[in-house]
Order: C-alpha cells, then sequence, then structure tokens
C-alpha cells in the first residue's frame, strides 16, 4: 500500500509499506499530472529500504514532481493497489492506471496512513505537519505480525498480587482471547487446574509500541491457601489456538512440565526475594518482547512500563518467538475498493481443509466456491469471527 507521500518542496516523497513475505518485484509506482497524464514511474526496486515494524516493512523514494495536483499510482500482478491524489480527482489516460480515477485525500503537500492494522483497509489517511520517511506513521500501529509478554508477576503478598503482560499496541483486545495463563505445581509437574484467559485483563497504559495489562492473582492465592509453600509454581503463557507456550517461568527451581500447553518444556526461573512476602520484579532493559528483556526484583508497576525498562519497537520486527504464525491478527490486504478493479480468483483454495482460515476458535469454517465463510457455534456468538 501507499504509506506517506509528501509534495513539499523540501521533502517531496512517496513510500510504501508491505507485508515483509510480500515478493515486490512486479509493484510499480507511477506519479501523474493533474491532466491524468503518467510522468514518470519506477519499480519497487528503486525504492529504499527503511525500517520494519511488526510485519511491515517501509520503502521509500524521492522525487522532483512540483506539480500542485500529483497522483499516485500503486499497481502490480494485474490490478490497481492504491490511487491517490492532492487537491483534486485524477483521471488516468495513460500509464499503469490507465482509465482509473485517484481517490482525492484533500488539501495538503504530506499524507500519511494511521490507525490499526495490517494494510490499506485497515488504516486511514490524515494530513500530517511532519514527514517520517522509510518509518511507521505517528499514530500507525501495525499488527500483521505480534509480540505478547510476561512482564512482572507479583505474588505471594496477603493482596494486590497480580500478572501483567505486554502486548503489541493496536492489537484488537479481541485478540487476546486467544491466549491463556496456566498455572503449574512443581510437585506434579502439571497445570493445578487454573487458568486466565487474557482478554479478561484490565488494560493498561500503552508506551513505545506496547501495550500492557494485567489480571489479578488474588482469587487463586485466597482459594489454595498453600502459596506461602511456593505452590503452584508455574506460570505458562499459552497460545491456545496453536496449543503451544510462548513463555514458562517457575519459582525457586525448574518445572519439566508433563502436560498442559508447555508439555515437554523446561522452564525458566525468575529470581525470588524472600524477604516477607514473595514478591517477584518486573522486566528490565531494552526491547520489544521475549527474550529482550531479564525479569529483577525493581518495584510494583501494574498496568506500566517497569522501573529499568525501555521499549523499542520502532525500528525492528518482534522476536519470532512472539510471532502469530497460526492465524492473522487482521484481514488480509486486498486490492483497493472499487472502482479499482481486482485480479480474477483462481482456482478456489480451501483454506478450512488447509487450516489457513482465520475464524474464531468458537466457530465452524465452511468453505465456499470463492472464499471461506465462519459460522458461530450454537451459543458461542461473538464480534471476532
Amino acid at each position: 500500500m501507499i504509506n506517506e507521500f509528501s509534495t513539499r518542496s523540501s521533502d517531496r516523497f512517496v513510500e510504501i509499506a508491505f507485508k515483509s513475505s510480500t515478493e515486490i518485484g512486479n509493484y510499480l509506482v507511477t506519479f501523474y499530472n493533474a491532466n491524468g497524464n503518467a510522468i514518470s514511474s519506477s519499480a519497487l526496486s528503486d525504492f529504499s529500504v527503511g525500517s520494519a515494524r511488526n510485519g511491515l516493512t517501509f520503502l521509500s523514494l524521492t522525487h522532483s514532481h512540483s506539480d500542485s495536483v500529483l497522483g499516485i499510482a500503486l499497481t502490480g500482478g494485474g490490478s490497481t493497489w492504491d490511487f491517490v491524489s492532492n487537491g483534486a480527482s485524477i483521471k488516468a489516460k495513460d500509464g499503469a492506471a490507465n482509465g482509473e480515477s485517484s481517490i482525492n485525500l484533500g488539501s495538503g503537500d504530506i499524507f500519511q496512513q494511521r490507525g490499526n492494522g495490517c494494510g490499506s483497509n485497515t488504516f486511514s489517511w490524515a494530513v500530517a505537519s511532519n514527514p517520517t520517511l522509510g518509518n511507521v506513521n505517528l499514530n500507525q500501529f501495525p499488527t500483521c505480525s505480534v509480540t505478547i509478554f510476561i512482564n512482572e508477576i507479583v505474588y505471594g503478598k496477603t493482596s494486590g498480587n497480580y500478572l501483567e503482560f505486554g502486548f503489541t499496541q493496536g492489537l484488537p483486545t479481541s485478540e487476546l482471547a486467544a491466549y491463556t495463563i496456566e498455572l503449574y505445581s512443581r510437585s506434579s509437574s502439571a497445570p493445578i487446574g487454573t487458568s486466565f484467559v487474557l482478554d479478561t485483563a484490565t488494560i493498561g497504559s500503552s508506551t513505545d509500541g506496547i501495550t500492557f495489562a494485567y489480571i489479578s492473582l488474588d482469587t487463586t492465592r485466597r482459594s489454595l491457601r498453600v502459596l506461602q509453600s511456593l505452590s503452584p509454581d508455574g506460570f505458562a503463557l499459552c497460545d491456545e489456538e496453536g496449543k503451544t507456550h510462548l513463555e514458562f517461568f517457575s519459582i525457586g527451581s525448574g518445572i519439566s512440565a508433563t502436560s498442559g500447553c508447555a508439555e515437554g518444556s523446561a522452564s525458566n526461573d525468575f529470581p525470588v526475594s524472600t524477604s516477607g512476602d514473595i514478591v517477584f520484579g518486573g522486566n528490565q532493559g531494552t526491547g520489544c518482547g521475549t527474550g529482550d528483556f531479564a525479569f529483577g526484583a525493581n518495584g510494583n508497576t501494574m498496568g506500566g512500563k517497569n522501573n529499568g525498562q525501555s521499549i523499542d519497537c520502532s525500528s525492528k520486527d518482534v522476536p519470532n518467538s512472539s510471532v502469530l504464525s497460526s492465524r492473522a491478527p487482521t484481514p488480509a490486504p486486498t486490492p483497493f475498493a472499487t472502482p479499482f478493479p481486482s485480479s480474477q480468483p483462481s482456482v478456489n483454495t480451501n483454506e478450512c481443509q488447509l487450516g489457513t482460515h482465520n475464524c474464531n476458535r468458537n466457530a465452524d469454517c465452511i468453505d465456499t466456491p470463492t472464499r471461506f465463510t465462519c459460522a458461530c457455534r450454537a451459543g458461542m456468538c461473538f464480534n471476532d469471527l
């Protein structure tokens, strides 16, 4: 998609954003004047590679076109994917977008895509004051790949026990329903039967691309009556749709899980402070997810960034161990809305059979001649099917 462009005399450029797995060799950017004539074109291979952010990579190309009304078309694979202009709509008379009309974004000289999502259908255009050439835009939060990680635990107190986690800013809260925290016992090396679905968490603050949320552990502590003896003493962050774990931590010494989402894996140990209540500090260091931080006793910061922790998600992809691979968190990008044409559909792919659909875990995937649909099961209807 076209992600940003500027016609300002000191900053004339166009920026493209694409999913990092996309083959860009067949895509072309064509510039149009107000009369609809193509004035230049460039393959994406001519663009400069900028940064990456949560599955999107940014490319930029400077240009010298000083037209007061300028159209920019992105084409490839037999389709026009974006065609935008400033000041007036343009009807292309030739070039790659011949016969098509641009979307007029209005008056201004710098335009940026903003919002949460993973493609041109999920972001929206806004007039900007400052360019962000080759980087994610202001108030733009890509979610093509996401990170989620345990960030802080306070446990063993009379009250005020909680587990905090961080996740990619912009990820819809409904997506957290695919994750749980599963509690383990060292004595049995198995789950104790208590777990927490993360979409029930309390959302805290957001910092530099990460949102923090927390769940209370007080009810579990009071009902079990055994936490002062360190049981339960393991915490697994589970991807319920993938039936696997992303992180597995324990208290005091390791656990080799014999069942549950961490089955067959050994836990990592939290550093323990045993002065009075058993209190575990939060992550410290600089990074963007799993493996970038180290735990330590550094005070309680429920629902926010920890003391001694710096979030840096501005110029890197999230760690592979935390990336959603079994489903797409947002709809996959498609050609821009009419009047832009799309390629004719090829032989139908059975996403239901291949397991590549993004239906909610409480819905059934149903194959059709053109694509799949999602049908909620009885009594399990949600808005995020």
